[in-house]
């Protein structure tokens, strides 16, 4: 189950699983875009991926889906919040990640580009997120989403304001 918001600031509940379900009326008879955007985005199916058209899944499929979710993240962030060589040195506290290609934004699942206005936790992993994703995280979270320590800082080392 996952709740997004749109750029409205609706929020929205999509269930995908056994059945899809959306809060907007979607996923019974057809995808809605809240469903097509979790497949798409957060679970990152390919467009030629059959199960893209399928409103229920079984429980193989759906084990697939979320391995797909983690796989090209997981493997960088495995043993990273402690004496990782791949780390710039930022200051006393953690040391901010080092932006490696085809890292996504634990938020939006976007890539992170170097010239992308980008901010990273220095509580707890030095994890990099978009600033702009992290200032809608924590109008709602006071928390690191992957770690939940406080708010993270800006790319200059400044603590991110609590709220937007």
């Amino acid at each position: 189950k996952f709740c997004l918001q749109d750029e409205r600031e609706q929020f929205y509940k999509v269930e995908i699983g056994n059945t899809i379900k959306c809060s907007c009326g979607g996923g019974r008879d057809e995808h809605c875009i809240h469903t097509i955007y979790m497949l798409f985005k957060i679970f990152r199916l390919e467009e030629g991926n059959p199960l893209i058209w399928q409103l229920k899944f079984s429980d193989a499929e759906v084990d697939k889906i979320i391995g797909n979710r983690f796989s090209s993240n997981a493997s960088r962030l495995a043993g990273k919040k402690k004496n990782n060589p791949n780390k710039e040195s930022e200051g006393p506290s953690i040391a901010r990640m080092k932006l490696e290609d085809d890292v996504l934004c634990c938020i939006c699942h976007d890539p992170m580009k170097p010239n992308d206005a980008l901010t990273f936790c220095t509580v707890s992993c030095g994890n990099n997120f978009h600033i702009e994703c992290v200032l809608r995280w924590i109008q709602h979270k006071r928390t690191c989403l992957l770690y939940t320590s406080p708010s993270p800082r800006d790319q200059r080392g400044s603590r991110m304001p609590s709220s937007a």
